[in-house]
């Protein structure tokens, strides 16, 4: 239960998520690329919502997986963490509570 790829549909952003894991995938595109990072959450039906693997594939910093014009956010990673640890903690939070 305390892994992140655990299964436990949570609701955060007003949309229901399947694994904290998948958020965080998906929260990489919350500003720039808000309808992709929508499909991350399982409201959308897509492929990404519900397979792990392949969310974490759309997610990953090699772009496979995603439409080549969409990069992760720039604020995403970088200095003291950037969003990442926000992000995370956000997931693991609405999925405890």
């Amino acid at each position: 239960m305390l892994d992140d790829s655990y299964e436990t549909t949570f609701k955060l952003d007003n949309k229901r998520w399947k694994t904290a894991e998948h958020y965080y995938q998906g929260a990489k595109y919350k500003k720039r690329n808000p309808d992709f990072y929508s499909l991350f959450a399982l409201d959308s039906d897509s492929e990404i919502s519900k397979d792990l693997s392949k969310a974490i594939e759309a997610g990953n910093k090699t772009g496979k997986g995603r439409p080549k014009n969409i990069s992760i956010d720039p604020d995403f990673y970088g200095v003291d963490g950037g969003r990442a640890e926000k992000e995370r903690h956000a997931a693991l939070m609405a999925k405890f509570n």
